[in-house]
């Protein structure tokens, strides 16, 4: 399946050589969108022989110093939680003559941004977060392309259960977390935007990826 994804997009990529494309990349948390982002850097760089970037929109994210003095810390990871200042720099950057832009850093140990990263234009971009296709939306004058990572919310669930416990962390704190945030962004925000996808992918239980959900037989 990431042979025939890989195939997909470097015929949308092709025909734009030397020129700065983009494709965003979302889902719900805990689906694997980093890890996928960063299959395709590596399988389009060999393919196309072309710089290829991530850029997390986790790096948008307000500090939480200012989410708390807003009363959004409770939705951290919900559009609002994002900095629009700063992602409206970052589209300004790529419709930009530059040949150099700066995009935040955020590190998931420590749950901030806390680093910035310099990318080299032309360059294709995969922009990876829960307001990836949004993000996108902004730039017009950049050719673009919408994946949506789909998968059961059972499975998103343990996923996210997994996750919590490699980081050392509370398993019941992070299941009240899921249910408190994660899965209220899912269904009020997150899930809209796979209507707005070029190509949406649906994620098996053993990680597997194919291009349509399955059907439901009752």
């Amino acid at each position: 399946m990431i042979d025939q994804l890989t195939d997909q997009l470097q015929v949308f990529l092709a025909p734009s050589v030397g020129r700065t494309r983009l494709i965003g990349l979302t889902g719900s948390v805990a689906s694997g969108k980093s890890t996928l982002a960063e299959t395709l850097r590596a399988r389009l760089s060999e393919a196309l022989q072309e710089s290829v970037n991530v850029v997390g929109t986790d790096g948008f994210l307000f500090a939480d110093e200012t989410l708390r003095e807003r009363g959004l810390l409770a939705e951290k990871g919900f559009p609002r939680s994002h900095d629009d200042a700063k992602i409206a720099r970052f589209c300004e950057q790529l419709e930009s003559p530059a040949h150099q832009i700066s995009v935040p850093i955020y590190n998931h140990e420590k749950m901030a941004v806390d680093s910035t990263v310099h990318i080299e234009l032309p360059s294709v971009i995969i922009v990876e977060g829960v307001i990836a296709l949004s993000v996108l939306a902004r730039v017009r004058e950049v050719k673009r392309c919408g994946l949506y990572l789909d998968a059961d919310r059972e499975d998103l669930l343990r996923w996210y259960s997994e996750r919590v416990a490699r980081l050392g962390r509370s398993l019941e704190l992070g299941v009240r977390v899921w249910h408190a945030v994660n899965l209220p962004n899912l269904t009020l925000h997150i899930e809209a935007q796979r209507a707005r996808a070029d190509i949406v992918l649906w994620k098996r239980r053993d990680h597997s990826l194919s291009l349509s959900r399955p059907q439901v037989v009752r």
